[in-house]
């Protein structure tokens, strides 16, 4: 029976209470579905006014004593069994959804079979069940197989309203005035504040199967948490996949959303990093520093890889996607071995050094050692011509692969910039006529040690200048000492590194332009033997890092002594000096060889008993005979007039080197730089755009510095550093990976940098076929 409105209903109820027809009489239970939840209040009221009592399934057992109890149909139809009178049966609707097709019958067909006693024929039993008409056609009404003689189904035909129920279906807490946390809140949901959209909690209804959504109250599943976030919460997270094991993760993430009311991965990291555009974001950095936990790098990394498509984030996203975990461990790691394990192109390669630059030179973070033991081995086994575009001169292990490789690389410059440095040309301020073969002598000893071989060339120098003691000191007196280069009026800015030969003077000077100051290299002699206690500078500290770490060495390790002694030069001896921003000197007392070692020379000549620095040099006593022969040279102290025999060449006297070594008379002990250091001038330069505006289809920033910067230009792009080149009258830059758009160039050179703003436009771009 359809009851039209709800004073119709009113009127019914009276009707039917009035009436004496023998079914109306015998059977007491009337069923009233109603289309709209908020209408059970009004009806109990009005069945209340007529003496009805209230049974309300949410307090009988066992939700009287656990609210997440679940009450069966038996339990339903004895509480209504034992009392007396009218009854009207509420919050049994939504209970009944999770009830099967059986026992939702049991309940009907039960109740159907309710009569009243003689003594009340005028009884009646209400239950009020919130949509279910359907279900009730379907499971009994349309079965039945005895008709009683009256309508019992009561549909009142009020405006339809659909209430939202929103089952989650996993473990999260949450509180609010729209959340059903238990059984008990879910049946009495009429009884509370109007809402069409509730969350169901509750851990008992969790694993049970809701057996009948309707549009009076709709039930909608919510399996997974990402669930949760698009239909409850519209925010698309489509960018995370969902994977088990990780609900922690999601339950932090959707906490935050509540939090912060953003609506995006996005813009919610956007917030938390405080970021313009996230698709521009320097992610390593963010990941490797400014991650708190395994929570914001799980979120990080899923946004990278599936809501990015940058060109310039390949690398980060083929590194996050590879990743089994959260840990900053894994990421770093991931970044080395990567090309080890799959090809990677030039631009993921460039890429790479980039991201691997950002993370342990900007970022400070160490080399793990295990990372230094894996790329040892790689490198140890590889082809070094396949190698080299993989080796980024950041690690211990690379460092030691470039010496032995530098000729494969053509970028050692930025991949290892001190040795790049070392093996540079200086301008070399000097008179002597035998500035020119010294110097080659000097670049060839450096190539020589750099090979780990003596070559036919160095041999054939080192024959030209110390063939004999008169050839020997032809070059040798032909330079001024240190202390005559110096004067006597710096002293306070003179600055004496012991060991600092000839060798390592482009390396001083080159990095020291790095650091804003003009350098002036002046070459010059120790004196002999070339040795620390011939060479004093008085009343001047001693930076002896270089020394000590030569004289600590047991025997020679190649390359592990040369990358070291290259690392102490630019990154120990040279910041402090250069942090100072004055003007100052440095000075030398002697070189070192390494080709005097054991590794390089099994014999020696001659047995002397005051044999110093390992058999380089020895002191003869008075009247003692002086040997005449070519690997040696003979020198008296004019003061002390103290004899001592040298070795010319690097044939050693009385016992070989296990290590490098000094005092000899071979041009790298003996040649020393005397080196003028002065603040470079602040330059400002006119930064002149070829043109501000650059197309997709020829992506080239061209740019020229007024006046002519003596160093080659650094651009910056967001986290992309790029190094320009030289074109007729520009500086370019090519850059594939950027799209349409606005940007801003930083471009920078030793003491300047300043911003200019480009664009690039938009257009299709022209592909080979």
């Amino acid at each position: 029976m359809n009851v039209t409105g709800f004073d119709e209903l009113a009127a019914l109820v009276n009707q039917d209470k009035a009436s004496n027809i023998p079914s109306a009489t015998r059977y007491p239970v009337r069923f009233i579905f109603v289309k709209d939840v908020w209408t059970v209040k009004n009806i109990v009221e009005m069945l209340k006014q007529r003496s009805a009592m209230v049974v309300d399934v949410s307090n009988v057992f066992p939700l009287n004593f656990s609210s997440d109890g679940f009450p069966t149909a038996s339990t339903l139809l004895q509480e209504i069994s034992t009392q007396d009178g009218d009854l009207v049966v509420v919050s049994a609707g939504n209970l009944i959804r999770f009830w099967s097709d059986d026992e939702f019958g049991l309940l009907v067909s039960s109740l159907m079979e309710f009569e009243n006693s003689l003594r009340t024929p005028n009884r009646r039993i209400y239950v009020i069940l919130e949509g279910l008409a359907e279900r009730f056609d379907a499971v009994f009404w349309d079965k039945r197989r005895r008709h009683i003689g009256i309508d019992p189904r009561w549909v009142l035909d009020s405006p339809r309203s659909t209430v939202r129920v929103n089952m989650l279906r996993f473990d999260y807490q949450i509180n609010g005035r729209n959340v059903l946390p238990d059984v008990k809140s879910l049946a009495g949901l009429w009884q509370g504040p109007k809402q069409n959209e509730f969350i169901c909690c509750s851990q008992t209804l969790r694993t049970k199967t809701c057996y009948c959504s309707d549009d009076v109250v709709s039930f909608i599943d919510l399996d997974t948490p990402p669930e949760f976030l698009q239909k409850v919460m519209h925010i698309d997270v489509s960018c995370i996949p969902y994977e088990k094991g990780e609900e922690g993760f999601w339950t932090e993430l959707i906490n935050e959303f509540r939090n912060t009311k953003l609506h995006s991965v996005r813009t919610l990291l956007e917030k938390k990093y405080n970021l313009n555009n996230a698709e521009e974001a320097n992610w390593t950095d963010i990941f490797v520093s400014k991650s708190k936990n395994d929570y914001e790098r799980w979120v990080i990394k899923n946004f990278v890889v599936r809501c990015t498509d940058d060109d310039a984030l390949e690398f980060v996203r083929l590194t996050f996607g590879a990743m089994r975990g959260m840990s900053v461990e894994e990421f770093v790691e991931q970044c080395w071995m990567s090309p080890f394990q799959e090809t990677l192109s030039k631009e993921l390669l460039a890429q790479r050094f980039v991201v691997l630059r950002d993370i342990h030179t900007l970022l400070g973070k160490r080399v793990p050692i295990q990372i230094e033991r894996e790329l040892e081995e790689k490198l140890s086994t590889g082809d070094p011509s396949t190698l080299a575009p993989l080796v980024t001169g950041i690690t211990f292990a690379e460092r030691k692969w470039l010496v032995r490789n530098w000729e494969l690389v053509n970028d050692l410059k930025d991949k290892y910039s001190a040795l790049h440095y070392y093996l540079s040309d200086v301008n070399v301020v000097s008179d002597s006529p035998f500035t020119d073969k010294l110097l080659a002598y000097i670049n060839e000893y450096k190539r020589c040690k750099l090979r780990n071989t003596i070559t036919d060339e160095l041999e054939s120098l080192l024959e030209d200048l110390n063939k004999d003691e008169s050839s020997f000191y032809d070059w040798y007196y032909s330079l001024p000492t240190a202390a005559k280069l110096i004067g006597g009026d710096i002293c306070g800015s003179l600055h004496w590194v012991d060991g600092l030969g000839m060798e390592f003077a482009s390396l001083v000077c080159k990095k020291l332009e790095e650091m804003g100051y003009e350098a002036e290299v002046h070459l010059a002699r120790a004196n002999l033997p070339s040795t620390t206690g011939s060479n004093m500078f008085q009343g001047i500290e001693r930076i002896d890092a270089l020394d000590s770490y030569i004289h600590g060495k047991t025997t020679y390790q190649y390359p592990d002594d040369l990358v070291k002694e290259l690392e102490l030069v630019a990154d120990e001896i040279l910041p402090p000096l250069a942090s100072l921003k004055k003007d100052f000197c440095l000075v030398s007392d002697h070189g070192f060889t390494v080709f005097a070692c054991n590794k390089f020379q099994k014999v020696h000549k001659f047995k002397f008993e005051k044999v110093r620095d390992e058999g380089r040099y020895a002191e003869l006593d008075p009247g003692q005979k002086v040997p005449h022969d070519e690997d040696v040279v003979v020198y008296e102290d004019p003061e002390s007039e103290r004899k001592f025999v040298l070795a010319l060449r690097h044939i050693s006297v009385s016992q070989t080197p296990k290590r490098e070594s000094h005092g000899g008379a071979t041009p790298e002990e003996v040649l020393v730089p005397v080196i003028f250091a002065r603040v470079a001038k602040k330059v400002e330069y006119e930064v002149e755009l070829e043109t501000p505006s650059i197309s997709v289809r020829n992506r080239v920033l061209r740019f020229r510095l007024k006046p002519e910067p003596k160093a080659v230009p650094e651009v910056v792009i967001g986290s992309n550093r790029y190094e320009a080149t030289r074109t007729k009258d520009w500086f370019e830059v090519s850059l594939k990976n950027l799209r349409s758009g606005d940007y801003v160039a930083k471009i920078t050179v030793p003491g300047f940098e300043q911003e200019v703003q480009f664009k690039v436009k938009g257009g299709i771009e022209e592909r080979g076929l």
